[in-house]
């Protein structure tokens, strides 16, 4: 069974899993410029830490106490998205990202927020099953709901139990930290401050959910503002996870002019290192899992067979002009790739 590029782009604003429990649950960010709920509870580097691998070190004449600087060398050497992806033991895996997130990682910031909100929804689910382990309650839950697909139930027992020891102690007790440092907004918001690309992309995500149905000139004139400041701060941080997600974007059909200038984003997100494999948690949809799609197909592969070869060329050349553009430090002529409704 192969999935197609329709079928992949009916769903493709939401490109991380948790993303679309965001839009559900969270309370909206604050805009860029608004004033931060939280207080950065130590000294953070000055440095934008919002690359793949989760942040930079900070030079060696950063002012930083020697113990913090310490950590952000270390800390900076971590790809912690894969970490977040690999990991089986949520609560470890929160204790060292709050580390990194306090000595101003931003990628460790936005990935420990949604260690706590996967985690937290996990242990709702579970609730009303109070008795026993955690791996009985899970038992008990599908259980429950014997008639979903068996990928679906594999992946939500994986979850669960990587945040098994989350639900009964507190990864964060070590560090000296506010009480609202529990919950995932805490840190989400705090991602957002530092400038996260993918924390600035789910954010842009929240704004095109809460856009209104009926449209006024003054509304529209600030929504497009809004979203075009994010991606503007997504495109210059040259992350390809934040590109493929401005892709993601103005692929929807109510955000972007034409799917296919969504798609040539993303096609630049894959050129330039975006793991583009539909076997990708962030946003193959588990299409590998169910079986509708195949394990080494990628989403250019998708592209070139639904859309052909002339068009897939089209969007290709368009990808590699974004690519220079953007190596150019070239807004205004990204502008016709970013055409907005």
């Amino acid at each position: 069974m192969k999935m197609s590029a329709g079928a992949l782009a009916a769903g493709v604003l939401m490109v991380t899993g948790i993303a679309s429990w965001v839009l559900f649950v969270a309370e909206e960010q604050p805009r860029q410029g608004d004033a931060p709920l939280i207080e950065v509870p130590v000294a953070m580097s000055s440095e934008n830490n919002s690359s793949d691998s989760g942040g930079r070190a900070p030079p060696e004449s950063s002012g930083l106490p020697a113990s913090l600087e310490d950590t952000v060398a270390r800390t900076a050497a971590i790809d912690w998205l894969r970490r977040y992806h690999e990991s089986t033991d949520d609560f470890a895996l929160a204790h060292d990202l709050a580390e990194a997130a306090l000595s101003g990682n931003s990628r460790a910031q936005y990935l420990l927020g949604e260690v706590l909100l996967r985690c937290e929804i996990l242990e709702r689910a579970l609730a009303p099953y109070a008795e026993g382990t955690v791996a009985e309650r899970v038992d008990r839950h599908l259980g429950s709901q014997p008639h979903g697909l068996e990928h679906s139930r594999s992946k939500f027992r994986r979850e669960a139990l990587r945040c098994a020891q989350l639900f009964s102690a507190n990864p964060l007790a070590d560090y000296d930290l506010p009480e609202e440092a529990n919950d995932f907004q805490y840190w989400s918001r705090l991602a957002v401050a530092s400038q996260d690309p993918i924390a600035i992309m789910d954010r842009a995500f929240q704004t095109v959910a809460s856009r209104p149905a009926t449209r006024e000139a003054e509304q529209d004139r600030v929504f497009h503002e809004a979203l075009l400041a994010d991606v503007r701060i997504a495109v210059s941080s040259g992350d390809p996870a934040a590109l493929f997600k401005v892709g993601g974007l103005l692929s929807y059909p109510s955000v972007g002019a034409s799917a296919e200038q969504g798609y040539a984003w993303q096609v630049a997100a894959c050129e330039a290192g975006y793991d583009c494999s539909l076997a990708n948690p962030d946003w193959g949809f588990e299409c590998v899992a169910s079986g509708a799609c195949l394990a080494g197909e990628t989403w250019l592969d998708t592209l070139q067979r639904d859309l052909g070869a002339v068009k897939y060329a089209e969007i290709y050349a368009q990808a590699q002009d974004i690519q220079y553009k953007i190596k150019a430090d070239d807004w205004d002529g990204l502008q016709q790739y970013l055409m907005i409704q």
